[in-house]
């Protein structure tokens, strides 16, 4: 792994934390919407967008660094879901 591998890695981990973070507030606040399902989906799309387009961003079309992107998102993954368990 080259150092150079290390940017892809930590902007998956960051995007990670805002899609992840942002399921949970989503999450969180349903209650609170008077369409809940369309808060849901609207919140998905948002959150999706985003990510791809922070991923396409940093990554362009080289596969290698979407490759690396991917396990620093699913740690963030594995941060949240233990994160918010209780």
């Amino acid at each position: 792994m080259e150092p150079s591998d290390l940017l892809p890695a930590a902007a998956g981990l960051l995007v990670g934390w805002a899609y992840f973070g942002g399921l949970w507030l989503t999450l969180q606040n349903l209650p609170r919407f008077r369409n809940p399902h369309r808060a849901a989906l609207m919140g998905f799309g948002l959150r999706t967008g985003a990510a791809l387009g922070l991923f396409w961003i940093i990554c362009g079309d080289n596969p290698v660094a979407w490759g690396l992107t991917m396990p620093g998102f699913l740690l963030a993954r594995i941060f949240w879901c233990r994160k918010t368990r209780a």
